[in-house]
């Protein structure tokens, strides 16, 4: 075994890609039982690697039931298996998933819930049934056996182990072959069929001798010593568990020797020679009290080693949300350093450029007063206008997502019919529209409409929308602006025959001082954050916002939906 372990560990330093995950599944089967822990490490990483991978998923999850079941932690080793089973069957994997169906039977016999483990027995058979997998079926047999065994059922027990028995003849498997000898000798015991299980016995204690398997030729001898005491044959029966004594005095099995004195106690008895029936007696309970104490000390470093484990596995979970928390905040401060720098750029750029033009015009008006004629000193003075309107909206959009992303910027949700404020808004940009000879269609929902919302901040939203569609409009197009009913939603459509949207816009859209491929076509002020207000504003009020194109230069849809009511949710 150790040399295999170490042949894996050779393996498994170059291995890579499908091959490492067998390495480490094959090196996880060696060590279950020497070095659990272990084990599951060799699972947790091949899982992780077959995630990614997308392949062996179903078998990481079957080892980790299976150590699970090893480690007594039933549970867990359900919740593997479940998961295994799942993954199989999706991938029709029948073999697999018929050893995943005979392990969760095995799992509930070993926890003595046998009316649970039956359905998994059977339906693994008639798997090995259907693929021809004799082999999976002999194990099946066997443990269906056991199952009928502990149900009180020996009829049964007997013929799934005469089946098994067969097919573990044909496999040459001797050691399973002695094993189910056995089991039916102590099957034939309990029905007091005392030589036929004498026979059967002999034949599993010679198999064992032969195999060298000293643990189970214990038990024969064990056995053999219980049958022939019922027959009256005490010099044998003493010979056979004095045998069984030497036995678990050479491999340490306490288990064994228990068992010999329990027999020794019973045959002294028969004898009615007491003195060695109490010295028996004695030693019996020198063994118990000693096998109590080492089971409770395993028990204990079992516990121990599981904790550590736990431990560990807690600490790196720990570590790793801690890197997902660092990485998270890395990355908020790249965007609150890339914001910095747009926002550098708009003082220095957006707001520096219409500055110099009023301060040039105010300039110019007070050193060329008498040469300016009336005309061109009203032009100059609207450019003064226009320009200091431009930077008071550029200045009220940055405070605007300033008060949403520090949470001062408060709404107000009330119930109100949005057609008379949407036509308003319409209204405030027809000269806009019209100057670009782009026509605004709307038409009224035939009946009233009532949403849950902040006035204001609906108007904000319906202006910011139209107002784009303009902006980014070719002259002589239309704008299609709707107002609907949706279920429990009223939802404000926004189209244009625009620039459209390309994939790179929409990963940018709706975040702040996001440049997209479209451009003003009349030379207005883009600053980059009226979606992303947008955006806010409509989230902060329980609803959605998104927006819809074919690709470039096929026109855009920017859609709001909010609630119809107080309740909070816009479906």
């Amino acid at each position: 075994m150790e040399s295999n372990i170490h042949s894996l560990k050779a393996q498994l330093a170059t291995a890579t890609g499908s091959e490492r995950i067998s390495c480490l599944l094959e090196l996880a089967k060696a060590t279950t039982g020497i070095d659990t822990p272990r084990a599951q490490q060799y699972v947790t990483e091949a899982l992780t690697l077959a995630q990614k991978q997308g392949t062996h998923v179903g078998k990481c999850y079957l080892y980790f039931g299976i150590i699970h079941m090893k480690l007594g932690e039933y549970a867990q080793s359900l919740n593997a298996l479940i998961q295994a089973l799942e993954h199989f069957d999706a991938e029709q994997d029948t073999t697999n998933a018929a050893r995943t169906r005979m392990n969760i039977g095995l799992m509930f016999l070993e926890r003595n819930e046998l009316q649970n483990a039956e359905p998994y027995f059977l339906q693994s058979l008639e798997d090995a049934r259907t693929i021809n997998d004799e082999n999976l079926a002999s194990y099946v047999y066997l443990n269906l056996g056991v199952l009928a065994d502990k149900k009180g059922d020996p009829e049964h027990a007997l013929t799934y182990y005469q089946q098994a028995l067969a097919l573990k003849k044909k496999f040459s498997d001797w050691s399973a072959v002695a094993g189910i000898h056995l089991n039916i000798g102590i099957i034939q015991l309990a029905r007091n069929q005392l030589e036929e299980a004498c026979l059967t016995t002999q034949q599993a204690a010679a198999q064992f001798q032969q195999l060298g398997d000293l643990h189970s030729l214990g038990l024969a001898w064990n056995t053999l010593g219980e049958i022939r005491i019922r027959q009256g044959k005490f010099k044998e029966a003493e010979t056979y568990i004095r045998k069984a004594l030497e036995i678990s005095q050479t491999t340490g099995v306490k288990s064994l020797e228990i068992d010999a004195y329990k027999h020794l106690v019973q045959l002294y008895q028969r004898q009615q020679d007491y003195q060695n029936a109490f010295e028996c007696l004695e030693h019996l309970q020198q063994l118990n009290t000693k096998q109590f104490n080492l089971e409770m000390n395993q028990q204990i470093a079992e516990l121990k080693t599981k904790y550590e484990s736990e431990q560990k596995a807690r600490e790196a979970e720990i570590y790793r949300q801690k890197n997902i928390e660092l990485a998270r905040l890395v990355q908020q401060l790249q965007e609150l350093n890339r914001e910095k720098t747009e926002l550098m750029g708009i003082v220095s750029h957006d707001l520096k450029n219409p500055l110099t033009g009023i301060i040039s015009a105010i300039k110019l008006l007070l050193q060329e007063e008498d040469k300016l004629t009336p005309d061109t000193r009203l032009r100059f003075m609207e450019g003064i206008q226009n320009n200091s309107e431009w930077m008071l909206k550029m200045i009220t959009k940055l405070l605007d997502a300033n008060q949403i992303d520090t949470g001062y910027l408060k709404v107000t949700p009330i119930y109100f019919d949005p057609d008379p404020l949407l036509q308003d808004i319409l209204c405030n940009h027809q000269q806009r529209a019209k100057a670009k000879a782009i026509t605004l269609q709307y038409n009224p929902p035939p009946t009233p409409l009532a949403v849950y919302a902040d006035l204001e901040a609906f108007r904000h939203i319906a202006d910011n929308l139209i107002s784009n569609a303009i902006k980014y409009s070719h002259p002589e197009r239309r704008v299609y602006v709707r107002l609907l009913e949706r279920g429990h939603r009223i939802r404000l459509e926004v189209q244009d025959q625009g620039q459209g949207l390309t994939k790179d816009d929409r990963s940018k859209l709706f975040r702040k001082f996001q440049k997209l491929s479209a451009k003003p076509t009349g030379g207005e002020y883009s600053t980059g954050l009226g979606l992303s207000i947008v955006k806010k504003l409509v989230e902060i009020m329980n609803g959605q916002v998104w927006a819809e194109s074919e690709g470039k230069n096929k026109g855009s849809t920017f859609i709001v939906e909010l609630p119809r009511s107080g309740d909070g949710h816009a479906e």
